[in-house]
């Protein structure tokens, strides 16, 4: 069943609703919005189950992390290092050549990644990630969520739901979502490898950062065949 996201306050109503069942605001679409929903269907998928196995690994790791150094000098960590770590996907056992991206593209994706942190203050970070070989390219206004924490969800994503993974790669699926706790996850796909990932929390409007990243998505797609 199709859902509708609403732009006041990002609830879920049904498909052919006209209100919000939360805020009581209108879903009709704007006239932005029918020409995006005309020529791109977004097909929102919601895997809360799934996905709380990415938060879950990346809270335990980031513990992990902390109680590693509160370590005196003199004790030997009994856990590895973040970066020591084997994969946890096999995705990297596979050996894939990582994307090249010049340092000229990265620079234009980052300022599209800024823009969209003005567009909406609540995200925590945003980064572009080649999920093929679960490497993290670019990431900007990071907040809660660092560098660090980017790279556990580069190298996760993939065991969250293979199947929805691929039909993103492929186009199929131009918005997916991941919420657990409070904590959403926003990947919109920009070439068969790369992959826009935004952090964000429940006071997000979670419609309108779903609208923003397929544009961006859109406009780094541009980036990359113009160069």
């Amino acid at each position: 069943m199709s859902i509708i996201i609403c732009r006041q306050c990002g609830s879920q109503n049904e498909e052919g609703s006209r209100f919000c069942i939360t805020c009581g605001a209108s879903l009709k679409p704007t006239s932005i919005e029918k020409e995006i929903i005309a020529s791109r269907p977004v097909l929102i998928e919601n895997i809360s189950q799934k996905s709380s196995f990415l938060f879950n690994t990346m809270r335990s790791l980031s513990e992990k992390k902390v109680d590693e150094k509160s370590v005196s000098p003199s004790q030997k960590p009994v856990s590895q290092d973040i970066n020591e770590q084997s994969p946890i996907t096999t995705v990297q056992d596979d050996k894939i050549e990582k994307f090249y991206i010049s340092d000229k593209i990265k620079e234009k994706m980052t300022i599209e990644l800024n823009n969209l942190g003005k567009l909406d203050r609540t995200l925590e970070a945003a980064a572009v990630v080649d999920i093929n070989a679960a490497d993290l390219i670019i990431s900007a206004f990071s907040t809660r969520a660092s560098n660090e924490l980017l790279k556990i969800i580069a190298t996760t994503i993939y065991r969250i739901n293979e199947d929805s993974l691929k039909s993103l790669k492929a186009g199929d699926i131009k918005i997916m979502m991941l919420q657990a706790e409070d904590i959403s996850l926003i990947l919109s796909p920009i070439t068969s490898r790369l992959v826009l990932i935004l952090v964000t929390n429940s006071r997000s409007n979670l419609g309108m950062i779903s609208f923003y990243a397929e544009i961006i998505s859109q406009k780094m797609n541009l980036i990359m065949k113009n160069e």
